[in-house]
């Protein structure tokens, strides 16, 4: 148990949270989890915007776009197959959260570029 307790005083001292190791194991799951939701998301997306492009309305302004949105639906339905028969799978789903993870960590490193650029420079 005292060990335990030095591990945390040592890496509170180090300036890593003790909740690090939490954030660690738990951040795979919730990539995964948004992926998921991601994917659901682009899925509905995909169903309204295909939907719309098929719409016949009279305002001259939908008449002047919807040629453009059909010609794109029509090349979306053919990459990704029928809007209502897309089911994303495991492969889409850690794929995107790949892309995620690449995302957060790369907003990390910007983010740690930027608070360095805005420090003084130190002469040692």
């Amino acid at each position: 148990r005292r060990r335990i307790l030095d591990s945390v005083r040592e890496m509170s001292s180090s300036g890593m949270s003790p909740f690090y190791p939490l954030f660690v194991l738990s951040a795979p799951t919730l990539l995964i989890a948004t992926a998921a939701l991601s994917l659901h998301q682009f899925k509905m997306f995909y169903i309204a915007f295909t939907n719309m492009a098929n719409e016949r309305s009279g305002n001259p302004l939908w008449m002047m776009v919807q040629p453009v949105m059909k010609d794109l639906a029509r090349v979306m339905e053919g990459v990704l197959g029928n809007a209502y028969s897309f089911k994303p799978g495991l492969t889409h789903v850690m794929l995107t959260a790949l892309m995620l993870a690449i995302i957060v960590s790369l907003e990390r490193v910007r983010s740690a570029v930027l608070a360095s650029k805005r420090a003084p420079a130190r002469l040692d």
